[in-house]
Protein backbone atom coordinates (compact mmCIF):
# COMPACT_ATOMS: atom_id res chain seq x y z
CA UNK A 1 0.00 0.00 0.00
CA UNK A 2 0.85 3.92 -0.94
CA UNK A 3 0.31 7.13 0.33
CA UNK A 4 -2.84 8.30 -1.32
CA UNK A 5 -3.46 12.17 -1.99
CA UNK A 6 -6.55 13.81 -2.74
CA UNK A 7 -8.38 17.24 -1.74
CA UNK A 8 -10.85 17.50 1.24
CA UNK A 9 -14.31 17.56 1.10
CA UNK A 10 -17.37 16.78 2.61
CA UNK A 11 -16.45 14.85 5.19
CA UNK A 12 -12.79 15.31 5.36
CA UNK A 13 -13.08 19.24 5.69
CA UNK A 14 -15.81 18.44 8.45
CA UNK A 15 -12.91 16.91 10.10
CA UNK A 16 -10.40 18.91 9.35
CA UNK A 17 -9.71 20.43 12.96
CA UNK A 18 -9.82 16.82 14.47
CA UNK A 19 -6.91 16.41 12.32
CA UNK A 20 -5.38 19.19 13.25
CA UNK A 21 -5.95 18.37 16.75
CA UNK A 22 -4.21 14.61 16.05
CA UNK A 23 -0.71 16.62 14.28
CA UNK A 24 1.60 17.27 17.74
CA UNK A 25 3.71 19.76 15.46
CA UNK A 26 0.85 21.50 13.83
CA UNK A 27 0.23 25.70 15.02
CA UNK A 28 -3.01 27.22 15.15
CA UNK A 29 -2.65 28.61 11.21
CA UNK A 30 -3.51 25.13 10.31
CA UNK A 31 -6.71 24.95 11.27
CA UNK A 32 -9.70 25.43 9.13
CA UNK A 33 -11.09 28.65 10.71
CA UNK A 34 -7.20 30.35 10.04
CA UNK A 35 -6.81 28.90 7.02
CA UNK A 36 -10.28 30.36 5.69
CA UNK A 37 -9.05 33.93 6.65
CA UNK A 38 -6.17 33.47 5.05
CA UNK A 39 -7.69 32.97 2.16
CA UNK A 40 -10.10 35.39 2.22
CA UNK A 41 -7.30 38.37 3.03
CA UNK A 42 -4.97 36.75 0.33
CA UNK A 43 -7.55 36.53 -2.50
CA UNK A 44 -6.21 32.83 -2.94
CA UNK A 45 -7.74 29.37 -3.34
CA UNK A 46 -7.23 27.26 -0.43
CA UNK A 47 -6.43 23.31 -1.32
CA UNK A 48 -7.00 21.18 1.57
CA UNK A 49 -4.85 18.23 0.94
CA UNK A 50 -4.85 14.84 2.70
CA UNK A 51 -2.37 11.89 2.43
CA UNK A 52 -4.01 8.20 3.02
CA UNK A 53 -2.68 4.87 3.37
CA UNK A 54 -5.90 2.86 3.32
CA UNK A 55 -8.25 4.66 5.50
CA UNK A 56 -5.55 5.93 8.20
CA UNK A 57 -4.72 9.41 7.75
CA UNK A 58 -0.68 10.54 7.70
CA UNK A 59 -0.55 13.93 6.93
CA UNK A 60 -2.16 17.20 6.01
CA UNK A 61 -1.06 19.73 3.82
CA UNK A 62 -2.63 23.41 3.39
CA UNK A 63 -2.26 24.91 0.01
CA UNK A 64 -2.94 28.62 -1.21
CA UNK A 65 -2.89 28.82 -4.83
CA UNK A 66 -3.16 32.56 -6.39
CA UNK A 67 -0.13 34.98 -8.00
CA UNK A 68 2.84 36.99 -6.99
CA UNK A 69 2.43 39.58 -9.85
CA UNK A 70 2.47 38.18 -13.40
CA UNK A 71 3.45 34.73 -12.21
CA UNK A 72 1.17 31.98 -10.87
CA UNK A 73 2.11 30.45 -7.42
CA UNK A 74 1.36 27.92 -4.79
CA UNK A 75 2.14 28.82 -1.39
CA UNK A 76 1.87 27.83 2.08
CA UNK A 77 1.87 29.99 4.66
CA UNK A 78 0.91 32.94 2.00
CA UNK A 79 3.94 34.95 3.91
CA UNK A 80 2.45 38.91 2.90
CA UNK A 81 0.42 38.52 5.77
CA UNK A 82 3.16 37.81 7.92
CA UNK A 83 2.65 34.21 9.03
CA UNK A 84 6.00 32.75 9.05
CA UNK A 85 5.79 29.24 8.50
CA UNK A 86 2.85 26.73 7.85
CA UNK A 87 3.86 23.66 5.70
CA UNK A 88 2.94 20.30 5.97
CA UNK A 89 1.95 18.51 9.58
CA UNK A 90 1.72 14.44 10.36
CA UNK A 91 -0.61 12.99 12.10
CA UNK A 92 0.39 11.55 15.47
CA UNK A 93 2.73 8.20 14.38
CA UNK A 94 4.52 7.03 17.12
CA UNK A 95 2.60 3.38 16.75
CA UNK A 96 4.68 3.07 13.53
CA UNK A 97 7.81 2.03 13.15
CA UNK A 98 10.57 4.36 11.81
CA UNK A 99 10.63 2.50 8.56
CA UNK A 100 7.27 3.30 8.02
CA UNK A 101 7.03 6.96 9.21
CA UNK A 102 10.11 7.28 6.50
CA UNK A 103 8.74 5.49 3.75
CA UNK A 104 5.25 7.30 4.12
CA UNK A 105 6.29 10.61 4.53
CA UNK A 106 8.50 10.15 1.34
CA UNK A 107 5.26 9.09 -0.48
CA UNK A 108 3.39 11.87 1.18
CA UNK A 109 5.14 14.28 -0.07
CA UNK A 110 6.00 12.93 -3.79
CA UNK A 111 2.40 12.70 -4.25
CA UNK A 112 1.78 16.27 -2.96
CA UNK A 113 4.36 17.75 -5.27
CA UNK A 114 2.56 15.43 -8.30
CA UNK A 115 -0.82 16.59 -7.25
CA UNK A 116 0.73 20.24 -7.59
CA UNK A 117 2.51 19.74 -10.76
CA UNK A 118 -0.68 18.00 -12.51
CA UNK A 119 -3.54 20.35 -11.46
CA UNK A 120 -1.73 23.88 -10.67
CA UNK A 121 1.70 23.92 -12.57
CA UNK A 122 2.62 26.74 -10.75
CA UNK A 123 5.70 29.11 -11.39
CA UNK A 124 6.66 29.87 -8.31
CA UNK A 125 6.35 27.24 -5.37
CA UNK A 126 6.58 28.33 -1.67
CA UNK A 127 6.55 26.14 1.38
CA UNK A 128 7.77 27.26 5.17
CA UNK A 129 7.71 24.28 7.80
CA UNK A 130 7.09 24.23 11.09
CA UNK A 131 10.34 23.58 13.83
CA UNK A 132 9.45 20.39 14.58
CA UNK A 133 8.45 19.22 10.93
CA UNK A 134 10.04 15.91 11.50
CA UNK A 135 11.44 14.95 7.94
CA UNK A 136 12.35 17.25 4.85
CA UNK A 137 14.65 15.27 2.66
CA UNK A 138 11.42 14.03 0.54
CA UNK A 139 11.61 17.68 -0.52
CA UNK A 140 15.17 17.42 -1.67
CA UNK A 141 14.52 13.91 -3.17
CA UNK A 142 11.69 15.82 -5.01
CA UNK A 143 14.52 18.48 -6.43
CA UNK A 144 13.35 21.62 -4.55
CA UNK A 145 15.44 24.00 -3.46
CA UNK A 146 15.39 22.99 0.44
CA UNK A 147 17.31 25.50 2.74
CA UNK A 148 16.79 26.18 6.74
CA UNK A 149 15.76 29.32 8.58
CA UNK A 150 15.45 29.83 12.56
CA UNK A 151 13.51 30.77 15.17
CA UNK A 152 13.75 30.90 18.72
CA UNK A 153 11.50 28.31 20.98
CA UNK A 154 12.34 28.86 24.69
CA UNK A 155 11.34 25.95 27.06
CA UNK A 156 8.19 26.84 29.85
CA UNK A 157 8.44 23.20 31.45
CA UNK A 158 10.82 24.18 34.00
CA UNK A 159 8.53 26.83 35.57
CA UNK A 160 8.51 30.37 35.66
CA UNK A 161 11.08 31.15 38.44
CA UNK A 162 13.36 28.56 36.86
CA UNK A 163 12.89 30.32 33.44
CA UNK A 164 13.65 33.74 34.76
CA UNK A 165 16.64 32.56 36.64
CA UNK A 166 18.11 31.79 33.04
CA UNK A 167 17.46 35.41 31.78
CA UNK A 168 20.56 37.72 31.52
CA UNK A 169 21.18 39.38 34.86
CA UNK A 170 19.71 42.85 33.30
CA UNK A 171 16.65 41.42 32.33
CA UNK A 172 15.68 39.83 35.41
CA UNK A 173 16.19 43.65 37.14
CA UNK A 174 13.64 44.86 34.14
CA UNK A 175 10.76 42.41 34.97
CA UNK A 176 11.05 42.03 38.60
CA UNK A 177 8.51 43.94 39.22
CA UNK A 178 6.40 43.13 36.84
CA UNK A 179 3.30 42.78 38.96
CA UNK A 180 3.01 46.54 39.71
CA UNK A 181 2.49 47.28 36.00
CA UNK A 182 -0.93 47.17 34.28
CA UNK A 183 -0.65 44.20 31.61
CA UNK A 184 -3.52 42.82 30.64
CA UNK A 185 -5.53 41.07 27.64
CA UNK A 186 -7.48 43.55 25.84
CA UNK A 187 -9.73 41.99 23.01
CA UNK A 188 -10.18 44.54 19.89
CA UNK A 189 -8.74 47.50 21.33
CA UNK A 190 -5.51 45.29 22.18
CA UNK A 191 -5.48 44.20 18.65
CA UNK A 192 -6.44 47.35 17.12
CA UNK A 193 -3.31 49.20 19.24
CA UNK A 194 -0.60 45.82 18.49
CA UNK A 195 -1.06 45.78 14.84
CA UNK A 196 -1.03 49.40 14.16
CA UNK A 197 2.18 50.25 16.16
CA UNK A 198 3.24 47.28 14.11
CA UNK A 199 3.03 48.85 11.16
CA UNK A 200 4.53 51.90 12.11
CA UNK A 201 7.43 49.88 13.17
CA UNK A 202 7.62 48.21 10.07
CA UNK A 203 6.54 50.01 6.73
CA UNK A 204 5.82 47.26 4.51
CA UNK A 205 4.37 44.76 7.35
CA UNK A 206 1.60 42.81 5.87
CA UNK A 207 -0.32 41.72 8.56
CA UNK A 208 -3.85 43.18 9.29
CA UNK A 209 -6.15 44.40 12.17
CA UNK A 210 -9.07 42.24 9.80
CA UNK A 211 -6.75 38.54 9.82
CA UNK A 212 -6.30 39.25 13.13
CA UNK A 213 -10.02 40.23 14.13
CA UNK A 214 -10.77 37.29 12.11
CA UNK A 215 -8.91 35.24 14.23
CA UNK A 216 -9.60 36.22 17.10
CA UNK A 217 -13.64 35.48 16.51
CA UNK A 218 -13.05 32.60 14.92
CA UNK A 219 -10.59 30.12 16.68
CA UNK A 220 -11.34 29.07 19.94
CA UNK A 221 -11.32 30.60 23.13
CA UNK A 222 -7.74 32.03 24.08
CA UNK A 223 -6.00 31.04 20.91
CA UNK A 224 -5.53 34.83 19.98
CA UNK A 225 -4.38 36.94 23.23
CA UNK A 226 -3.59 40.53 22.86
CA UNK A 227 -1.75 41.56 25.89
CA UNK A 228 -1.14 45.34 26.65
CA UNK A 229 1.29 47.06 28.59
CA UNK A 230 -0.51 50.67 30.17
CA UNK A 231 0.99 53.56 31.59
CA UNK A 232 -1.00 56.17 33.06
CA UNK A 233 -3.69 54.96 31.25
CA UNK A 234 -1.99 54.88 28.10
CA UNK A 235 -1.28 51.50 26.11
CA UNK A 236 2.58 51.69 25.83
CA UNK A 237 3.24 48.41 24.51
CA UNK A 238 1.97 44.97 22.98
CA UNK A 239 1.72 41.44 22.35
CA UNK A 240 -0.21 39.28 20.25
CA UNK A 241 0.05 35.90 20.44
CA UNK A 242 -1.07 32.39 18.91
CA UNK A 243 -1.48 29.35 20.59
CA UNK A 244 -2.42 25.51 20.28
CA UNK A 245 -1.15 22.33 21.63
CA UNK A 246 1.80 22.98 24.37
CA UNK A 247 2.70 26.15 22.43
CA UNK A 248 2.55 29.70 22.04
CA UNK A 249 3.84 31.95 19.02
CA UNK A 250 4.77 35.69 19.80
CA UNK A 251 3.11 36.73 16.69
CA UNK A 252 2.96 40.24 16.51
CA UNK A 253 4.69 43.01 18.94
CA UNK A 254 4.80 46.74 19.70
CA UNK A 255 5.77 49.05 21.88
CA UNK A 256 6.06 53.13 22.41
CA UNK A 257 9.49 52.71 24.31
CA UNK A 258 9.81 56.76 23.71
CA UNK A 259 6.32 57.72 25.42
CA UNK A 260 6.93 55.22 28.49
CA UNK A 261 10.14 54.89 30.91
CA UNK A 262 10.09 51.21 31.23
CA UNK A 263 11.50 48.08 29.72
CA UNK A 264 8.45 48.07 27.52
CA UNK A 265 9.50 45.27 25.71
CA UNK A 266 10.42 42.79 28.66
CA UNK A 267 7.70 43.41 31.12
CA UNK A 268 5.36 42.22 28.18
CA UNK A 269 7.54 39.02 27.33
CA UNK A 270 7.87 37.97 30.90
CA UNK A 271 4.16 38.40 31.66
CA UNK A 272 3.04 36.66 28.54
CA UNK A 273 5.96 33.81 28.92
CA UNK A 274 5.20 33.46 32.90
CA UNK A 275 1.16 33.49 32.24
CA UNK A 276 1.75 30.61 29.47
CA UNK A 277 3.63 28.92 31.76
CA UNK A 278 1.25 28.91 34.28
CA UNK A 279 -1.47 27.98 32.08
CA UNK A 280 0.53 24.62 31.52
CA UNK A 281 1.95 25.17 27.86
CA UNK A 282 5.47 23.84 26.89
CA UNK A 283 7.23 25.64 24.28
CA UNK A 284 7.24 30.05 23.73
CA UNK A 285 8.03 30.06 20.01
CA UNK A 286 9.95 33.81 19.83
CA UNK A 287 8.64 33.76 15.68
CA UNK A 288 12.01 34.57 14.15
CA UNK A 289 15.74 34.25 14.32
CA UNK A 290 17.02 35.24 11.50
CA UNK A 291 18.27 38.96 12.36
CA UNK A 292 21.25 39.78 14.29
CA UNK A 293 20.08 42.85 16.27
CA UNK A 294 16.30 41.26 17.03
CA UNK A 295 18.22 37.68 18.47
CA UNK A 296 20.41 39.88 21.09
CA UNK A 297 17.49 40.44 22.13
CA UNK A 298 15.99 37.56 22.35
CA UNK A 299 18.59 35.53 23.42
CA UNK A 300 18.54 37.30 26.59
CA UNK A 301 15.46 35.05 27.90
CA UNK A 302 17.84 31.94 27.11
CA UNK A 303 16.01 30.34 24.17
CA UNK A 304 17.13 27.16 22.12
CA UNK A 305 17.62 28.42 18.14
CA UNK A 306 15.34 25.83 16.34
CA UNK A 307 15.57 25.00 12.56
CA UNK A 308 12.91 25.21 10.07
CA UNK A 309 12.80 24.97 6.20
CA UNK A 310 12.29 27.04 3.55
CA UNK A 311 10.97 24.70 0.35
CA UNK A 312 10.78 26.55 -3.12
CA UNK A 313 10.83 26.16 -6.78
CA UNK A 314 10.91 28.78 -9.53
CA UNK A 315 10.00 28.21 -13.04
CA UNK A 316 13.61 29.34 -15.13
CA UNK A 317 12.33 32.67 -16.49
CA UNK A 318 11.56 33.52 -12.87
CA UNK A 319 15.14 33.38 -11.41
CA UNK A 320 16.08 36.61 -12.62
CA UNK A 321 13.12 38.05 -10.98
CA UNK A 322 13.60 40.37 -7.68
CA UNK A 323 10.13 41.47 -7.56
CA UNK A 324 8.87 38.40 -5.65
CA UNK A 325 11.69 38.77 -2.88
CA UNK A 326 10.88 42.68 -3.01
CA UNK A 327 7.34 42.00 -2.09
CA UNK A 328 7.64 39.93 1.25
CA UNK A 329 7.13 42.22 4.44
CA UNK A 330 10.74 43.46 6.07
CA UNK A 331 10.42 41.06 8.93
CA UNK A 332 9.41 38.06 6.66
CA UNK A 333 12.43 38.31 4.74
CA UNK A 334 14.35 38.40 7.67
CA UNK A 335 12.92 34.41 7.65
CA UNK A 336 13.92 33.74 4.26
Amino acid sequence: MTIAVSKATGRDRQAWNTYVERAPHATPFHRLEALEALRDVSDTTLHLLIGREGEEVFGIFPLFEGSVGPFSSVRCPPTEHDVPYLGPVWLDVNHLSQRKQEMWNHQFVGAVCEWIDEEIDPDHLDIRTVDRYPDVRPFIWADLDVRPAYTYVLDLEPGAEEIKSRFSRSTRRYVRDVDDYDIDERGYEGIEYAVDQYHERYESAGVSVELCKALYDALPDGCVRPYVLSVDGRFVGARLTVELGDTIYAWVSAANVEEADVPVNELVEWYVIRDAAERGLSRYDFVGGMVPSLCRYKSQFAPVPRALYLVQRQRPWMRGASMLYNRLPDRVRTLV
